[in-house]
Order: C-alpha cells, then structure tokens, then sequence
C-alpha cells in the first residue's frame, strides 16, 4: 500500500509529465514542423524524455511523427505534426 507521501510523489511526477506534454504541444504549435531533437533541445528534455513525451501524444492520436531529412550523422530524428484530432 502506498503511503501518503509516496502517493504525493507519484501525483508531483504525473504533473510534471502532463506539463511536459504540454510544452511540447506548445513548441509544435510555435513552429510547425518541428523536430522532436529541436523541441528537446529547446525544453531541456533528454532524448528518453522526449521520446516517451512524443508516443505518450501519439497513443493518444494527438500528433503524428515522421522521418526527418538527414542533416548531420547520427541517429535520425523525427517531425512532429498536430493531428486533425489534436489540439488546435
């Protein structure tokens, strides 16, 4: 059974993951095509982060991923696009 501060610990984690959704949605909202790299950059997020973030969104069919161009070496990087069910 989880104690009462264990319980405040997981609401404060859940809070801060739904608030880093947000401020994705935001940075995708500012620049249309953004990529997941760039919005992690800009957040401060890790790359796990921003990872789990983006198809935490997508299960939830508000933003769709996809390919980016290679423009450097290193692993790719993917375009993040608001869905037509997702926020406007």
């Amino acid at each position: 059974m989880a104690t009462p501060r264990n319980r405040a610990g997981s609401v404060r984690a859940a809070d801060l993951r739904w608030r880093s959704a947000l401020a994705v949605l935001d940075e995708m909202r500012r620049e249309p095509g953004v990529t997941r790299a760039a919005v992690a950059r800009r957040l401060g997020l890790s790359t796990g982060s921003a990872t789990e973030i983006t198809s935490r969104l997508r299960d939830l069919a508000l933003l769709a991923e996809t390919p980016a161009a290679a423009t450097s070496r290193g692993r790719p990087t993917s375009v993040l696009t608001l869905t037509r069910t997702g926020p406007s």
